[in-house]
């Protein structure tokens, strides 16, 4: 098994998508009303603001990047390692950290932001490093073959696999060919 841990903020949004505010509104961003309706529904409530925040600046293009690693190899699978993974999970929710409730509203969270791949897992809460959470969810997985950790800080041990992101920039096609070539997907750098 091939896994990509993802965060979302400087990733999947940035200060470009922020500033320009290319990304969809909440409005129009949800894929389908199903969708939209259905996760409202399990968090009993509204969205708060780092969602809407998300939905409001999401940019599309770094969206299709991700989207293409996993249409182009299908063993990959998607482990959130974003602050965003605590989402939905609260007193006020109910819905327990980790638990297949709070895994489903992440999976119809991401949907909504528009990728295609269905979440597998998320990483531990440990209050560390996001490269000792990336580390501790690969001690307790068996068969990783490779995987690769996208996300625009720093706070992760050298020898991992890290496709470091512009915060001011979002995932770039410069950023799709590393995390490509560390998932030994290949992929020609002349695509028109």
């Amino acid at each position: 098994m091939k896994v990509l841990f993802l965060d979302i903020d400087g990733v999947l949004n940035s200060t470009a998508s922020s500033l320009a505010k290319t990304g969809e509104k909440w409005h129009a961003a949800a894929r389908t009303a199903e969708t939209q309706a259905e996760l409202l529904a399990m968090i009993g409530g509204e969205f708060g603001y780092g969602q809407t925040f998300t939905f409001q600046t999401i940019d599309p293009t770094a969206v299709e990047l991700i989207n293409r690693l996993f249409e182009k190899e299908p063993e990959l699978r998607l482990v959130l390692s974003s602050s965003h993974r605590s989402f939905f999970s609260n007193d006020e929710t109910g819905i327990v950290y980790r638990s297949a409730e709070h895994l489903r509203a992440l999976g119809l969270y991401l949907k909504t932001l528009g990728l295609c791949a269905a979440l597998h897992d998320i990483t531990p809460r440990l209050y560390e490093k996001r490269g000792v959470e990336v580390n501790a969810w690969l001690e307790n997985s068996a068969g990783i073959e490779t995987y690769v950790v996208i996300d625009d800080g720093r706070d992760f041990h050298a020898w991992q696999p890290l496709v470091l992101t512009d915060a001011k920039l979002g995932f770039t096609a410069a950023d799709y060919f590393k995390a490509a070539a560390l998932l030994r997907i290949t992929e020609s750098e002349i695509i028109f």
